[in-house]
């Protein structure tokens, strides 16, 4: 899932990915192409538009959000 936008909140990090999140899960873990964890707070759509809603969706991570990747993947 590639990062599309991102934006530090706190000790957090809301991230907008191009993926509609559907199998992402309050409590699971996300990975960067760094290796980095991150534990995945909260899951939202970010849009009413269908379009959007299928295609993308806003992450809150809790981890090392200094130094998170530019693409993100389950695990």
């Amino acid at each position: 899932m590639d990062i599309i936008n991102s934006l530090k909140i706190g000790q957090n990090i809301s991230v907008q990915i191009n993926d509609n999140g559907i199998n992402l899960k309050n409590g699971g873990y996300v990975a960067d192409e760094n290796g980095n964890r991150f534990k995945i707070l909260s899951v939202a759509m970010i849009n009413n538009h269908k379009r959007l809603i299928d295609s993308n969706a806003e992450l809150l991570l809790a981890g090392d959000v200094n130094n998170i990747g530019k693409k993100l993947y389950t695990i």
